[in-house]
């Protein structure tokens, strides 16, 4: 199987670099969709293919970066502040193997840049269908067929809520998303004043829906998803 890691970058040039250390060492195929002449220098630097486009909406540009990842079997779609473990590949295995269309993540930590603090988060069990955007695997297969039959995977003009918004519409289409299974979260989405969704809202939304945070060390997240890089905060 082939696959190509896909992401739409702006800015936060420390977590940036943060991420391109971390997948520097997968030996897939790599497409970033950039808005400056800056990022785009940047990841090319690390070798990503990089396709342009405005910032905003956001819809648009996750659209904009789809064609050029269709060479593969499967797409990996993290933001630019997501770091997955290297056991995903495992994880995902027996889906692959079973031909699955479309799989997500239930838990993953949150790293807050300012001051280090962690926590792992799990959706409640009420909350069955909802699986977070970093790490979505979706096959091209799945892909190209919305593509034909709509001509887009993101409502174009959306800036928020973007992961539930793509996945209605593959299951307007028949796709429904499978749960990749490990013992520990596969994934750390990076938090900093820059996010749309801070770390600072997560209590509040996790509190709304019954959603559990458990705190954790740092050590425990570098470890679990095999972080040997550092976060340059003088960047």
């Amino acid at each position: 199987m082939t696959y190509t890691l896909y992401t739409c970058v702006w800015g936060r040039r420390a977590i940036l670099k943060l991420f391109c250390d971390h997948y520097d060492k997968w030996e897939i195929n790599k497409v970033a969709v950039c808005s400056t002449d800056e990022d785009e220098s940047f990841m090319s630097h690390y070798g990503w293919e990089v396709i342009r486009a405005e910032n905003n909406p956001l819809g648009a540009k996750w659209n904009a970066g789809l064609e050029a990842c269709l060479d593969t079997d499967y797409i990996i779609q993290v933001g630019s502040d997501d770091l997955l473990s290297d056991y995903y590949f495992k994880a995902i295995g027996k889906l692959v193997s079973e031909g699955v269309h479309l799989a997500g993540l239930k838990t993953l930590y949150f790293w807050n840049s300012k001051n280090d603090d962690c926590v792992e988060f799990e959706y409640a069990p009420q909350l069955k269908n909802k699986f977070v955007g970093a790490g979505r695997l979706m096959s091209t297969m799945m892909v190209e067929h919305v593509l034909e039959q709509e001509g887009l995977v993101w409502t174009e003009n959306l800036n928020k809520g973007l992961d539930n918004n793509s996945e209605m519409r593959f299951n307007k289409h028949g796709y429904f998303c499978k749960e990749i299974e490990w013992p520990n979260p596969l994934a750390v989405d990076i938090k900093s004043n820059e996010n749309i969704w801070t770390y600072e809202a997560l209590a509040k939304t996790s509190n709304r829906h019954n959603n559990k945070l458990t705190p954790v060390s740092l050590k425990e997240v570098r470890r679990n998803i095999q972080i040997t890089a550092h976060l340059e905060r003088s960047l």
